[in-house]
């Protein structure tokens, strides 16, 4: 007589077993759950937002005459002269030239530094004369709507120079002019946050 096989999965449902399974592994299935949400929470927001900007350019030239004399070699070679112009160093460098690029602003935050780009609450126009000021972090403190701090670190030295706001102030390499649009918008993020945030 052959043996007969036991089945791994039992062909009836068993509501005790099911229950008692369910039992075991609620805790640790709530566990991944909030661990899950914690995770996404932080992920969303201590990383860096990323923008892709994509458009499409149409350059509708409508040439009858090289229509009606079926020329269409002229045509076809002004398309290639806008794509060359388009594609060109000296129209990027006329493109970056017109954005404000030269001044980034940033508000500091505990964990994520976020740009603030054309929503800054001030503006600094600069002329700098010295390459060394390029590339270095300069933290603005507002003291009051007339006063402002700057702090900076160059060569692992520390300057710390007050300025009224709409003047002329020299700093190493740089002549600055700090003007502020919103007053209350600076006071209100550095009761939230600290004092040298931007």
């Amino acid at each position: 007589m052959p043996e007969k096989k036991i089945p791994f999965i039992n062909e009836e449902f068993d509501l005790s077993v099911f229950l008692y399974i369910l039992k075991k592994s609620v805790l640790i299935t709530l566990f991944i759950f909030f661990i899950s949400i914690i995770v996404a929470f932080l992920y969303l927001r201590y990383t860096p937002s990323l923008y892709q900007s994509i458009s499409v350019i149409q350059v509708n030239e409508e040439n009858t005459a090289n229509r009606i004399l079926e020329i269409d070699n002229l045509y076809e070679r002004n398309i290639s002269n806008e794509l060359e112009l388009l594609r060109s160093k000296e129209f990027l460098k006329r493109t970056f030239n017109k954005l404000p690029l030269n001044i980034v602003y940033y508000i500091k935050g505990t964990f994520l530094s976020n740009e603030l780009y054309k929503n800054s609450p001030f503006l600094v126009t600069a002329e700098i004369n010295n390459a060394c000021i390029y590339e270095v972090p300069v933290y603005i403190e507002f003291i009051d709507q007339y006063n402002y701090k700057l702090s900076y670190q160059i060569n692992n030295n520390e300057y710390n120079i007050e300025g009224l706001v709409g003047e002329r102030l020299s700093i190493l390499g740089a002549t600055l002019i700090v003007t502020i649009k919103n007053y209350e918008a600076i006071v209100a993020q550095q009761n939230i946050l600290k004092q040298d945030i931007y």
